[in-house]
């Protein structure tokens, strides 16, 4: 059995886990957005 605090950082680990990888998600589709953009521009 693990101690409640242990547990809690490995939760929060998760936690901040899953936001980076949708922070970096969206960093993705928001330059891909530019990405599509300039390829119109410059056709």
């Amino acid at each position: 059995m693990q101690p409640y605090s242990q547990m809690k950082n490995i939760q929060q680990m998760k936690q901040e886990n899953k936001e980076d990888q949708a922070r970096q998600q969206s960093e993705e589709d928001y330059n891909s957005l530019f990405n599509i953009e300039d390829s119109v521009l410059f056709e």
